[in-house]
Formats: structure tokens, C-alpha cells, sequence
């Protein structure tokens, strides 16, 4: 079938897509983990904050990008299925 091609490279593209996703939830945890830095202040709360912030907005990065990976799946799907 002509879509196998590209539909083994819209795959590829997904896991390279999975990959990203690993990295920014590897980038929220490490945000969720400084928090436990020892350190006590007003700027330290702050900074806790912050980071509990910006973890929250990887996190959800990191799920638009998997949706992203589904999606260029679905596609694959579509063109391996399709009928030239």
C-alpha cells in the first residue's frame, strides 16, 4: 500500500513526539523536587510557589504534546488505511 511509507514515518514522528513529552514531565518533576530545598525566607516560599506554577505548566505542556503524539498516530492510521 502506497501510505505504509509515510505512515511509518508519522509513527517515528509520534515516538519522537513521546520522547518530548518524557522530557518536559522529567523537566516538572524536577521542579516539584527543588521545592524541597532546605531553605526558609519569605523569598523561599516565593520561590516555592514558582516552581509549583511552572511544574503545573509543564505538566500540561507535556499533556498537549501527548495529544499531539495521538494524534499524528491517528493519522498514520488514516494513511496506512487509506485507498490510492
Amino acid at each position: 500500500m502506497a501510505g505504509e511509507g509515510a505512515g511509518a514515518a508519522l509513527r517515528a514522528a509520534a515516538r519522537r513526539v513521546d520522547d518530548v513529552a518524557a522530557q518536559v514531565r522529567a523537566a516538572a518533576r524536577a521542579a516539584t523536587s527543588a521545592r524541597g530545598a532546605r531553605w526558609e525566607s519569605v523569598a523561599a516560599e516565593e520561590f516555592r510557589t514558582r516552581l509549583a506554577e511552572e511544574a503545573a505548566r509543564l505538566r500540561a505542556v507535556a499533556d498537549v504534546v501527548d495529544d499531539a503524539g495521538r494524534a499524528l498516530l491517528r493519522h498514520a492510521g488514516a494513511v496506512e488505511g487509506a485507498t490510492w
